[in-house]
């Protein structure tokens, strides 16, 4: 497993941030090794047949959002997914008489795109949709000027919220079957803006263009997550404070030197303080996963259930036996991770 592990901290308890493997929300079966990344969006029959339902434009959406809207999705779903262990993502040549724009992709044209020496699948953005709203208020507040007077003013608020409307579907070319065929799938996002003025305040949200750009770059990073494992940033804490030990190996968990944090916490175990033992269990389980040990994490806070408030421990508990059941999907998804 790749791992890397950075320190800071957030109010009292020290924390680190870490990369770890995601499995994929389906499986792809394993002869699918290279892919390649298609945008069959611009089909407007296409899209009217796997979208359930596209709203009229309402909001005065910029000319052109749309088209921006699906290159930001076609290139972030490349990009996550050649970040994944699991694919090669590769290019392929197309062009207006491929048929690849037709209401339908048939398998000659599939076949003819992605030939087999070449790759074995395909990940299509079949549509894409996007509308807005735009909300407005106003309130009174007091506030004092340079002379110590108070004032009424109004203050104006307005907030934009932006949905994209997806389709995708990934295609097995080599065994002519869809994998995964995912429509009406919903991003949406909220900026909040203000100002002394309505119009001030709607100025100061992002304009059409950039919200559709915005939220179709999250449309395409969670479809690439559906499909293949990706790294993920997870946060832990762990104890740091009020004891020698656990203060001296803090800046060494800082510097990601666990093998000599691990020194100064493992003599905590032989502690006749149970809390302090427990701390130190604690910060154990973290190096074990860190270093990619799961089940030794769970067995040190096992330990640790039995010494500290339950809280905290049950929450990192439930953390690693979720991350083991990830492994057991990953094993099947990527075999040979860890």
């Amino acid at each position: 497993m790749k791992y890397l592990a950075l320190f800071f901290l957030i109010g009292c308890a020290p924390r680190i941030r870490m990369e770890v493997l995601q499995p994929a929300d389906i499986y792809v079966p394993q002869h699918v090794q290279q892919i390649a990344v298609v945008d069959r969006s611009r089909v407007s029959s296409a899209g009217e047949a796997v979208l359930g339902a596209i709203e009229a434009v309402l909001t005065g959406e910029d000319i052109g959002a749309d088209r921006m809207g699906r290159s930001e999705a076609i290139s972030t779903v490349t990009g996550t997914l050649a970040g994944s262990p699991r694919f090669e993502v590769v290019e392929v040549s197309i062009d207006d008489d491929s048929g690849l724009f037709a209401d339908t992709l048939d398998w000659k044209t599939a076949r003819r795109l992605c030939p087999p020496a070449t790759c074995q699948g395909i990940v299509a953005l079949e549509a894409l949709d996007s509308d807005s709203s735009i909300n407005h208020s106003s309130h009174r507040e007091t506030e004092t000027d340079s002379e110590g007077r108070e004032r009424s003013v109004m203050v104006h608020e307005a907030s934009r919220e932006t949905w994209v409307l997806t389709a995708w579907r990934f295609y097995d070319v080599e065994n002519r079957r869809v994998i995964d065929d995912l429509r009406d799938y919903d991003a949406r996002q909220t900026w909040s803006g203000e100002g002394r003025t309505k119009d001030a305040a709607i100025a100061d949200l992002p304009s059409q263009s950039d919200a559709v750009r915005s939220v179709s770059r999250q449309a395409g990073e969670q479809y690439a997550r559906r499909v293949a494992p990706t790294y993920i940033w997870v946060t832990r804490t762990f104890y740091g404070r009020r004891d020698e030990a656990l203060s001296a190996a803090r800046p060494l968990a800082k510097v990601g030197s666990w093998d000599q944090a691990g020194t100064l916490w493992e003599p905590l175990l032989r502690s006749e303080e149970p809390e302090l033992k427990g701390k130190a269990l604690y910060n154990l389980a973290l190096q074990a996963e860190v270093a990619g040990d799961l089940q030794r994490a769970a067995g040190l806070l096992e330990q640790a259930a039995e010494l500290l408030p339950k809280g905290r421990v049950y929450r990192y508990q439930a953390v690693i036996n979720g991350r083991l059941a990830d492994q057991a999907a990953l094993q099947e998804q990527l075999p040979g991770a860890q």
